[in-house]
C-alpha cells in the first residue's frame, strides 16, 4: 500500500480519537477537525477496502504458487481489477474540492 494512503489512515484515526473528546478542543479547533474528518472519511473507507483487497490478492498468489487453480486465477484477476479501480477512486477522493462548487 502506498505510503500516502497509510498517512491518510493515520490522520483519519487521530481525528476520530480527537473528535471523541470535544471538550478537549476549542470550538474553532473542533470545527476544523470535523471538517478535515469529513473530507477524509470517504478516502479512508476506500483505503481500508483497498487494503483488504491487497491482502486477498496476497493470499491467492501464495496459494497459486503451490497449485494451479483456474477459478482462483480468475478471482485473482478480478481482485487486481478491483484494486486498480479502488486506487483510482482513492486518488479522486483525495483531490481537494473547490469550495465554489458547494453551492452548485
Amino acid at each position: 500500500m502506498r505510503k500516502e494512503y497509510e498517512e491518510v489512515l493515520r490522520e483519519f484515526s487521530k481525528l476520530e480519537e480527537g473528535l471523541a473528546y470535544p471538550q478537549n478542543h476549542s470550538q474553532e479547533e473542533f470545527q476544523r477537525m470535523l471538517s478535515r474528518y469529513r473530507s477524509l472519511k470517504r478516502a479512508a473507507e476506500l483505503i481500508r477496502e483497498l487494503k483488504r483487497v491487497e491482502e486477498e490478492i496476497g493470499v491467492i498468489e501464495e496459494i497459486l504458487k503451490e497449485e494451479r487453480d483456474e477459478e482462483m486465477e480468475e478471482e485473482l484477476e478480478e481482485l487486481k481489477r478491483k484494486r486498480e479501480e479502488l486506487d483510482y477512486r482513492v486518488f479522486l477522493s483525495l483531490i481537494p474540492r473547490d469550495p465554489r462548487d458547494e453551492g452548485n
